[in-house]
């Protein structure tokens, strides 16, 4: 039998015996499509290797992306059943020692995650994944899934004190304050009624902190009463969009054109709602051509001020990371540079109208 097209990718087979010899089967494709094969052998007590019935279940992932939207550049996709993570290959790398916290049964249906861990009954903590890009990245689409813990409160230690917990951070050439180039944080702040809005804020370089949070939107709630309206134990998938500014805009504030964008779907929603979406964003690359010119590190959730009343657990899975490298970036007499431009569309996304708290 001949094959027009071979799919290069890579497959993880994991077997485990609880009381039956189970198995799952993980084939990831470097054109992002991902096929998860399970299936069960139990053996008779009395006819052990005579009689074997045999099941097996097909499960399709439904991927971040659709096949016919994905970008050019796979950057990293990662389900973690294979224990370690794979680390990336060229294009990503884990700053620090994620794969000691991937926990079985407890990711996506049930299967391997990150365990995101805040301890309990004091403020001030903190509990990332931080990671790394070894090319700038011009343009990136991150998508990933994690689960709310069951036991979820957004508190506030005591009057006056900031209620915001990071989600995410993307950075250029260093951290906030510490960087000539722009850094973006989505943090999620206390809704007064136990649950959760997010915002988003970012710093356009040259070394100054992130400015004021905009677009804050309804993220977490908690309904002590109503089963059916609270999200805790519920598992939720993000999409982060972000584009940095041309270079000839920078400093023009709100006539810049960095794409900051936030849409979410839960477990069971078709399409994404998009929550936050910032079109003229004064995000461009730094001045200085030595210091890098597009995103090259960030991590997972991050810093909480108030921190948890109690030890509370996140779980993250299913990561899927789509980018635009820089590419052709010159040295010219007015330090500006060329950098690609997006070639495709993004998946299908509902605006929904962003609320204030």
């Amino acid at each position: 039998m001949r094959y027009s097209k071979l799919l290069a990718g890579c497959f993880t087979l994991t077997c485990w015996s609880d009381p039956a010899l189970a198995w799952r089967l993980d084939l990831n494709f470097n054109n992002g499509v991902r096929l998860v094969l399970r299936g069960m052998l139990r053996v008779g007590e009395y006819m052990k290797f005579k009689t074997v019935a045999f099941t097996i279940g097909l499960l399709v992932s439904q991927p971040a992306f659709t096949v016919t939207d994905l970008p050019k550049q796979t950057l990293y996709v990662e389900s973690f059943e294979g224990g370690a993570p794979a680390g990336g290959g060229k294009d990503f790398f884990w700053s620090e020692g994620t794969w000691k916290h991937i926990l079985g049964g407890v990711g996506y249906q049930l299967t391997k995650a990150v365990r995101v861990g805040y301890p309990g009954g004091q403020p001030d903590v903190n509990a990332e994944e931080r990671f790394g890009f070894t090319s700038p990245m011009n343009e990136v689409w991150i998508s990933y899934r994690f689960r709310v813990p069951t036991n979820f409160y957004h508190v506030a230690p005591k009057p006056g004190w900031q209620t915001n917990t990071k989600l995410f951070a993307l950075w250029m050439d260093d951290y906030s304050s510490r960087g000539e180039g722009p850094t973006i944080l989505w943090e999620y702040w206390d809704n007064k009624a136990g649950g959760s809005n997010l915002a988003v804020h970012f710093s356009s370089g040259d070394y100054r902190v992130c400015a004021e949070h905009r677009e804050f939107t309804p993220f977490i709630n908690v309904d002590l009463s109503d089963r059916a309206k609270d999200d805790r134990g519920k598992w939720m998938q993000v999409l982060l969009h972000v584009k940095a500014a041309s270079k000839e805009k920078r400093g023009l504030g709100d006539k810049a054109d960095g794409i900051i964008e936030m849409s979410r779907k839960w477990d069971g929603e078709k399409d994404y709602k998009m929550l936050q979406q910032i079109l003229n964003a004064d995000i461009a690359p730094p001045p200085s051509l030595t210091k890098s010119q597009g995103w090259t590190a960030g991590y997972f959730f991050g810093w909480s001020n108030p921190g948890f009343s109690e030890p509370m657990d996140f779980y993250l899975d299913d990561i899927d990371i789509q980018g635009v490298k820089i590419t052709n970036l010159t040295v010219q007499s007015n330090q500006t540079g060329s950098v690609s431009t997006s070639p495709f569309k993004p998946p299908v996304i509902i605006k929904s109208a962003i609320q204030n708290p």
